[in-house]
């Protein structure tokens, strides 16, 4: 880089001459006397020491003060922690960090867990006292399921002579989903009823695991055989006619229910009048949300008849 006495325009008048003696070409300095090896005379350059200093002091101290502002965030620690993401909270600062700037949101004191998706993070604010190394409770419950019926009653289905019994036929089907990476352990299905069994004018007592059947009560539709409670729509509690595949019983995801209530005509006499109401109600639940209800269907078997 050139010096500042360099700049100076020069005079037009100035320019350089031959001597024919010694073929050397001579300058002529701006002071007007004879240039030196440098290109000044002895005046000219007395004065550019002068400037040359001034201008050098200048340029440490611009030099100086550069260095102290060339790197503004070396004083904060950068890095990465996918376990933990500081959220910031806009409404707490005076004013938006500078751009080009880079903050890590910890001096907010809020934090959030990242749990299967960003749906289910939980936050919550920590005290002034609280470190980044504290727990933060889980969320309840992370694989809630969806559900909905395949097959399922609906109305009044009509009780009627066949397959040796006085009744009415009717599947229970479900299919569930739940989100990644869960199972469909948590989807099940319920079925509860209530009504009555009338044989020759009188009601019969039907036995429901510890309940009887109830014309005015719901009770859960279920059966005690060799000592199991046989529940319709359970995962740990597969028989015949209630059990879940898709892939498997314990988390399969396609409930497959059959039912069909009536009157055994076998042990019967040709002329008993028999009747029957029964009203049920299927539900779809989360039962790991306290059988939280999905979905729901309500339907009626009913009629009378006399035994052939």
């Amino acid at each position: 880089m050139k010096s500042p006495s360099h700049d100076q325009k020069r005079p037009a008048s100035s320019h350089g001459l031959r001597t024919p003696r010694s073929g050397i070409l001579k300058h002529t300095c701006s002071c007007g006397g004879t240039a030196g090896p440098t290109g000044e005379c002895k005046k000219c350059r007395s004065k550019s020491d002068g400037l040359g200093k001034r201008s050098s002091t200048r340029g440490k101290n611009s030099t100086t003060h550069t260095a102290t502002t060339a790197h503004p965030l070396r004083s904060h620690s950068i890095g990465h922690d996918f376990g933990k993401i500081s959220v910031l909270d806009r409404s707490s600062r005076a004013a938006p960090p500078a751009r080009g700037t880079i903050t890590t949101g910890n001096e907010e004191n809020i934090t959030a867990t990242i749990g299967a998706s960003p749906s289910e993070m939980n936050f919550r604010t920590l005290s002034p006292e609280a470190t980044e190394t504290q727990a933060i409770a889980p969320p309840s419950h992370t694989c809630a399921p969806t559900g909905s019926f395949t097959s399922i009653p609906a109305g009044t289905i009509p009780a009627v002579f066949g397959s040796g019994k006085f009744g009415a036929s009717f599947d229970m089907k479900a299919s569930f989903s739940a989100p990644i990476p869960c199972n469909c352990s948590c989807g099940e299905y319920r079925q509860f009823v209530r009504g009555y069994f009338n044989y020759n004018g009188s009601d019969l007592t039907h036995n429901l695991c510890s309940n009887t059947l109830s014309r005015t009560t719901w009770h859960e539709d279920c059966v005690t055989s060799g000592g199991t409670d046989l529940k319709y729509g359970y995962h740990s509690i597969p028989f015949a006619t209630s059990k879940y595949k898709n892939p498997d019983q314990a988390t399969g995801c396609d409930f497959e229910g059959f039912d069909f209530p009536g009157f055994s005509v076998g042990s019967l006499s040709s002329g008993d009048t028999l009747e029957m109401h029964l009203e049920f109600e299927g539900k779809l639940v989360d039962a790991c949300d306290g059988d939280k209800q999905l979905k729901s269907s309500s339907w009626t078997v009913e009629g009378s008849g006399t035994v052939p």
